[in-house]
């Protein structure tokens, strides 16, 4: 039960580190999905 409250809680924390540079992972993010959806 508790390692399942850490999985919530790893990704959440991630993403609030992440945050002030969401500007430039989400074109990032964008890319790679365009890439990869290019692919296949």
């Amino acid at each position: 039960m508790h390692s399942n409250h850490l999985l919530l809680e790893e990704p959440i924390r991630m993403a609030s580190i992440l945050e002030p540079s969401e500007a430039g992972f989400f074109p990032a993010m964008a890319k790679v999905v365009g890439t990869l959806g290019s692919r296949s």
